[in-house]
């Protein structure tokens, strides 16, 4: 009898931590918070209905990465930068106790920087405005924060965009790669130009392949997206001439039609000049000698070495065949005027 007993109190309180540990989840996610630190300021939130241990827990990432836990709470316990840094598309978060499952999220994303977060919601994940250590925002459901999420609501189209940034060179071309989510099934315009970071001077333009000419950005790329999904496109930019001297943070502007607009910054590089220094220069000389006096650059009146006279003729080491023709040519004609004169005088003796 006493044995029978000792059974049914060790199931009875099995079954208690049994659910207890069942009831602990994630509850919600910030993936993108709204600042400029990003990875510093993710946070995560787990609940539970009664306090309970998580020596031996563990969070895991999309990427495998892992966050051990250690603290004894109950209700919401949020963890603030979980050491893992965390993505902003398709990312998926795992609880795990030692080595068993005890919850995980759905693949969620979030690149729009803005106040709303995933969150739990009987059995499905909402994106909503932040309620971080309160009832979650999953409309009226008599479930302490946790009930059911209403009618389901199409997840928002957004961008992101991607470039190089060894390739943002002033003066040179580069490709910008533009990624759209949850597209409906239809066309898409878009549209991106660049700005000086302090005011809205355009100093970009898109190059349009259609047309095959280079256009502000401020035009529309007409039917550039197609849903419904994922669609990714690369456009060229380039900085406008007048701007060929700028360098330095600017900000470049993204949207599709119809969203709302965004913006990042950018840094656009200097664009090096070339080194005369180091540009090898062809200067043409022909030696029939060893130099002992001044070298002539062939073509040019430039002397490389400078002397005190290079008209005599010790001094000169070779001399083109327009210099010889010169001389010689007056040699000539002087020669010239003397046979004449010679004709003349034999012609009067006779």
């Amino acid at each position: 009898m006493k044995k029978s007993w000792i059974i049914l109190v060790g199931l009875f309180t099995l079954l208690i931590m049994i659910s207890l540990i069942s009831g602990v989840r994630v509850n919600e996610v910030e993936l993108n918070p709204n600042d400029s630190c990003y990875d510093c300021t993710e946070w995560l939130e787990l609940y539970n209905d009664v306090e309970i241990n998580l020596t031996g827990w563990k969070l895991v990432d999309a990427s495998n990465n892992n966050f051990e836990l250690n603290e004894t709470f109950n209700g919401c316990y949020i963890i603030e930068n979980p050491g893992i840094s965390l993505n902003n598309v398709n990312e998926q978060i795992f609880l795990y106790n030692g080595t068993e499952l005890i919850d995980q999220t759905e693949i969620i994303s979030d690149s729009q920087n803005n106040i709303k977060t995933w969150q739990y919601c009987n059995g499905e994940w909402n994106f909503t405005d932040s309620t971080r250590g309160s009832k979650n925002s999953c409309e009226d459901n008599g479930d302490n924060g946790n009930g059911n999420t209403g009618d389901e609501e199409e997840p928002e189209i957004y961008l992101e965009i991607d470039w190089n940034d060894e390739d943002i060179i002033n003066g040179l071309d580069f490709e910008v790669e533009i990624k759209a989510f949850n597209l409906k099934d239809e066309f898409y315009n878009f549209k991106i130009w660049i700005e000086f970071k302090e005011n809205d001077t355009v100093i970009s333009d898109r190059y349009d392949a259609e047309g095959e000419e280079w256009k502000s950005g401020k035009y529309y790329v007409g039917d550039l997206f197609e849903g419904p999904g994922d669609e990714t496109e690369d456009i060229k930019l380039r900085i406008r001439g007048d701007y060929k001297d700028f360098y330095g943070r600017a900000k470049i502007f993204f949207k599709i039609e119809s969203e709302e607009e965004n913006d990042k910054y950018i840094d656009i590089l200097e664009k090096e000049d070339e080194d005369e220094e180091n540009v090898p220069k062809i200067i043409e000389s022909i030696q029939t000698a060893p130099i002992t006096g001044s070298v002539i650059k062939l073509g040019t009146s430039e002397v490389s070495t400078e002397t005190e006279d290079i008209k005599t003729q010790d001094n000169i080491v070779y001399e083109s065949k327009t210099e010889l023709i010169k001389k010689y040519s007056i040699y000539g004609f002087a020669l010239l005027c003397v046979g004449i004169c010679i004709l003349l005088g034999f012609k009067k003796l006779k």
